[in-house]
């Protein structure tokens, strides 16, 4: 059954009590482009286009009831999906090719959409929009998990904490997100030592239910048959913030070949992070998902 339109007001939460922002939320997504008069450039923008609208398309998707999408599906087109630049905080190209025999360009990105400026305007649509769910919404009452995770690469001589941009953060915050695990935020600008209590108190700040703290980093190795490679490693312990207990610990592990392009060492972290993936879903699974209330029969 429907729910009722009584407009967006619940989407308007975009923030927590705490004044944090709400998160962008991470998507990846494919898009295609016509390949018209050997025009690869304009079918390469074209399909980068056509990519963010589909990321657009499914945190609309992630905020909104599927029969209020449906409903109202001319309207999202001419307000919200005609132009998907102004609701995309970042994006990166994951791999991209020009299919010339089909005439067709295609990429895959990693897009971040900023769901604020999303539920600003839904908000604005009015009451002929279904309201979301409000158990589906950041910052609800169902459990977050924040990553906190320094990198060395190399030629570093320390490890490094580079937010949201670092590879494993950037991996697993990806990774994740698209199994349903709800990504917590912590305060903008925040400095982090690298330690797990400077960590613990970030997110207990920020009211995150768990906290995926770690470190990852780099070497160099040398094989007579292979050659030169590079081999990261990482560490995770999922940590409950209030108690600040260790729930689960992970290791990730991942051989690159280093063929002087300058992307082994990245490309080994961000494999070592997928590694590690798996393994975490079955706890985050059950230990993230809201708790079931039971129903009381009153004589």
């Amino acid at each position: 059954m429907r729910k009722t339109m009584i407009g967006l007001i619940l989407l308007l939460l975009s923030a927590s009590p705490n004044g944090f922002a709400a998160p962008a939320w991470t998507y990846q997504v494919e898009g295609v482009g016509a390949i018209v008069l050997e025009d690869q450039a304009a079918a390469r923008q074209q399909a980068v286009r056509a990519a963010l609208r589909a990321a657009l398309e499914e945190a609309v998707m992630s905020v909104l009831d599927t029969d209020a999408v449906v409903a109202n599906i001319h309207l999202l087109n001419e307000r919200l999906y005609a132009e998907p630049w102004p609701y995309i905080s970042s994006y990166r190209v994951l791999w991209e090719y020009p299919d010339v025999p089909g005439k067709v360009y295609r990429v895959r990105l990693e897009a971040e959409v900023a769901l604020p400026r999303v539920q600003q305007t839904l908000a604005a649509l009015g009451s002929s929009v279904a309201t979301a769910d409000p158990g589906r919404l950041p910052g609800g009452d169902a459990g977050r998990l924040a990553i906190l995770i320094t990198e060395r690469h190399l030629g570093q001589a320390t490890s490094t904490w580079w937010a949201a941009r670092g590879v494993v953060t950037r991996t697993l915050r990806s990774q994740l997100a698209e199994l349903g695990v709800r990504i917590g935020e912590l305060e903008p600008g925040l400095q982090w030592d690298g330690t797990e209590d400077a960590a613990l108190q970030a997110a207990r700040k920020a009211e995150i239910a768990m906290l995926l703290v770690g470190h990852a980093g780099v070497q160099q190795t040398y094989n007579a048959v292979s050659g030169s490679a590079v081999h990261a490693i990482l560490q995770l312990r999922v940590l409950d913030t209030p108690t600040g207990g260790v729930l689960v610990q992970e290791r990730g592990e991942a051989n690159v070949d280093d063929t002087h392009s300058g992307q082994a060492s990245a490309l080994a972290l961000e494999e070592a992070a997928r590694t590690v993936v798996p393994r975490l879903m079955p706890f985050l699974s059950a230990a993230l998902q809201p708790a079931s209330t039971d129903s009381v029969t009153t004589p």
